[in-house]
């Protein structure tokens, strides 16, 4: 069948089409693109929700984004588009479901109060957190294999706005400034800040 052959040749030059394996001793974009992120993933292992002006922040446990994380390292064994795709899609999957336990443990114990359904304003924190956690060296490679070689009509519409989401929560890490330097306390103070500001530019009346 075509998904055979398909299969059987992505297999074989898996390892050339995601580009050089030693990420340090290649030009590539893409690939330096993820060594400064793993650099960057690495110096974030303190971050935890509470972190993220949240509503949602604290409340979570570390098993609660275990699933998801494991998604997202199974990339690295994934060697066909599809294959990749579909730990992406469990991905998203786990983080929606952890976020909806959240919000249910959330309105535990509280009157008239309903558990929400998570947006995307709840979506890329979690994923910020479920990045951090899996510590994944090669994300951008593994996002760019699937944008590259998997068939658009074949990528769910939810799909390419996790990849998305992903992609600025990347773009969200790099970012970030002197993060070898900063404390955890250090970090809190200026993201209240950046989300003070914020709320202010939105409505300077309040």
């Amino acid at each position: 069948t075509v998904e055979g052959l398909e299969s059987f040749l992505f297999r074989k030059l898996h390892f050339h089409l995601m580009g050089c394996a030693d990420a340090h001793n290649c030009t590539d974009s893409i690939q330096r693109r993820d060594l400064d992120l793993s650099r960057r993933i690495h110096a974030l292992s303190w971050i935890r929700t509470q972190h993220l002006s949240v509503e949602w922040g604290g409340i979570d446990q570390d098993n609660d984004w275990s699933e998801a994380v494991e998604h997202i390292r199974a990339l690295t064994p994934a060697r066909t588009p599809f294959e990749k795709q579909n730990c992406l899609k469990m991905a998203f999957e786990a983080i929606s479901e952890t976020l909806e336990a959240l919000f249910v443990r959330m309105s535990e114990g509280k009157r008239e109060a309903a558990a929400r359904l998570p947006t995307a304003d709840d979506v890329l924190p979690a994923v910020i957190i479920v990045l951090v956690r899996a510590k994944q060296s090669r994300i951008c490679a593994h996002l760019e294999y699937v944008r590259r070689y998997r068939r658009p009509e074949l990528l769910p519409s939810e799909l390419s706005y996790f990849i998305v989401t992903v992609e600025s929560a990347n773009a969200w890490i790099g970012s970030l400034q002197n993060l070898e330097e900063r404390t955890p306390e250090e970090f809190d103070a200026d993201h209240q800040k950046s989300a003070d500001s914020e709320r202010w530019f939105q409505d300077p009346a309040t």
